[in-house]
This record gives C-alpha cells, structure tokens and sequence, in this order.
C-alpha cells in the first residue's frame, strides 16, 4: 500500500541530460515571417532585462572620469538595445519591423555603429577600445537580424548558417572577473552592460536556433531536464502556453536516434532567480517503439549513475 502511495505516476521521473527541441505544433504562417508561435520574451526575460538596466545604471552612477561622454554613450547604447528587443518582438511574432519606414531608417542608421563613441577616441583611447567590443558584437547580431528580415517571407525564416559563439567582448569581459576590477565604476558598467547586450543576443539566438536546428540534431545541446517514459520537464528561455500542443523532439547521440513525441502543456513555472520558465509538458499518445526505446535510455542512465 505504501509503495502505490509513493508512486502515483505511471512511469518514474528522473533528472538527466537531454538534447531535446520544444516548439509549438503550430507556427505561424498568416503573417510577414513564418514564426514558431512560442514567446520569445516571456515574464521572465522581461524581469532580467530590468533587473540587469538596474544594475548597469548604478554602475554609470559611479563613474567619475569623463562622466558626461560616459553616459552620453552608455545612454546610446542603451537606446539601440531597446530598438533591438523592440524588432525581436516584432519578429517573434511574425512581423517584419522594415515594412514601418521610421523603423526601416532607425535599423540602416544603427547599422553604422555607435558614432558617440568617437567622444573618447582621443581622450581616453583604452576605454574607447573597450567600447568597440561592444558595438562590434552588437553590430554583427544587428546584422543577422537584419538578413532574417530582408530575406524571410510567411513560409520561411531565413537562416542558412548558425551562429557563433565566443566574441572578443565575452573574451574581454572573462579576464575581467577577478574580484580586484569590482571597484572600477567604469569596468564594471562595460561588464554589466556587456551582460544586458548578452541576453538579447541569446534571445535572438534562440529564436533563429528553433527555426535552423530542427534539422541538425547533432548541434542541440544537452541541457539538465526531468523526464520519464510518459512526459518532460525543461527550464526554457522561451515561453510557451498552458495545454498548447507542442513538438518535443529527443535525441540521443550515441545511437543517432531521434525520438518525436506530440507534448502538451501541462505546468509553467517562472524561476525568478534564474530568470528561465519551467514548462512540465506530458506526451499524447507517444509512439510505443520511441517510448519503449526513451524508457531503456532512462533506465541506462539510472544504471550508470549507480555505479
């Protein structure tokens, strides 16, 4: 009696790494660019962004030296970001921000660059150094963003090549981790902004990446999930909606396996410290061969954890 009251579901859940893909059953197709249909700024991602403007913004608060070009750049960064969320939106969501003429002239002009920059060209050339890593990294998203939109239509989402990771910004930044930079006002304000540049970057990344990575398995990356024969759990940079009816696919390397399963939506869970949403989701009338072949790899995994 007391085994069946512990274990009231049907299969055993487990923590294990998967490569998993998780996108609605239906995208959008009506609109400018064809779109997942998932909600690529969802509560989450909102609450980071200004928790991160927060904490930027007391690091400019600190800054001495060259204070007023100091924050008539940071001021301008800060501008072309919240353009670059605005078109992410817009994108996200099918629509192509070019079709507004004002958006078509702001997204050409931000495609030179950062020109307030220049104010500390001569002045203080190794901050300025700084500074450009950060526009190059931005620069290059801006583009890919612009190719999404100049080359995508309502039945496709351009995006022949993936994008890549580790910039000289990221490099930079890295070096800049030892405890004794945390008194450098103006350091830690590159650091934190480098940071908020990064969380749009990789919102854009995992928009493109569910449009570009359905095909190539072998690129998903593992990630930490909770899984069992009959449904999945999967912290998410993305939202999705309750009983929506979803793609999972799972796959497994060693043996090239690829396992689809129709999901539907069964719990979300917004973590407000890691800023991701936990989307628990069960499997509708799963494949019996995937799910007995899913069951064996968690058992396997079980096994080896054990010894």
């Amino acid at each position: 009696m007391q085994n069946s009251m512990r274990n009231v579901r049907r299969f055993f859940r487990i923590n294990m790494p998967l490569r998993a893909y998780v996108t609605p059953r239906s995208p959008i197709t009506d609109r400018d660019i064809l779109a997942t249909g998932a909600n690529y700024y969802p509560d989450s991602v909102a609450n980071q962004i200004n928790h991160q403007k927060v904490i930027v913004n007391s690091a400019l608060n600190k800054v001495q030296d060259s204070k007023e070009a100091i924050m008539a750049i940071f001021s301008e960064i800060l501008d072309h970001l919240e353009f670059y969320e605005e078109c992410l939106l817009e994108l996200s969501r099918g629509y192509n921000p070019k079709k507004d003429t004002s958006k078509l002239f702001k997204l050409n002009s931000h495609l030179e660059g950062l020109p307030k920059l220049n104010l500390l060209k001569t002045s203080s050339p190794k901050t300025y150094t700084y500074l450009k890593l950060i526009e190059e990294k931005y620069i290059y998203f801006l583009q890919r963003l612009d190719e999404v939109l100049t080359h995508s239509d309502p039945n496709n989402f351009y995006a022949p090549t993936p994008i890549p990771v580790g910039f000289k910004l990221d490099e930079f930044c890295a070096k800049l981790s030892d405890e004794k930079y945390n008194a450098i006002p103006l350091l830690q304000a590159i650091i934190q902004t480098s940071q908020l540049l990064n969380i749009y970057t990789e919102m854009f990344r995992n928009l493109h990446n569910d449009h570009s990575q359905r095909q190539h398995p072998e690129l998903w990356e593992s990630e930490p999930a909770n899984v069992s024969a009959s449904g999945l759990a999967l912290k998410l940079r993305k939202g999705l909606k309750l009983n929506e009816r979803l793609d999972v696919l799972i796959y497994f390397k060693d043996d090239e396996r690829l396992l689809l399963f129709e999901g539907i939506v069964v719990n979300i869970q917004s973590d407000a410290e890691s800023f991701y949403e936990r989307v628990a989701m069960n499997f509708e009338f799963p494949n019996g061969r995937d799910q007995t072949y899913l069951l064996a790899q968690i058992q396997k995994y079980e096994l080896s954890e054990c010894f």
